[in-house]
């Protein structure tokens, strides 16, 4: 995944991408359990192979329910 971490940065936001939706899950696991979730998930939902990014914030959703999931995309399938 592509993202630009310009705008990020010049709010003093730590900013970490990942190649695909399975690492994003893997990534987001391990920030809970270190007690340190992540403050915003901006993930776009046109994933190619594997998991589509539906799929992935659902199970974002499930891993924490709180989470806080910007998309490119809104759609009413997305409810938690």
């Amino acid at each position: 995944m592509r993202l630009s971490h310009d705008p990020a940065r010049r709010l003093s936001e730590k900013v970490i991408s990942v190649e695909d939706g399975e690492e994003a899950i893997l990534l987001y696991m391990e920030e809970m359990k270190a007690k340190a979730p992540f403050d915003l998930v901006i993930m776009e939902l046109t994933i190619p192979g594997g998991r589509g990014g539906e799929v992935v914030v659902r199970e974002i959703y499930k891993i924490d329910p709180e989470a806080k999931v910007d998309s490119s995309v809104k759609s009413n399938r997305m409810a938690k």
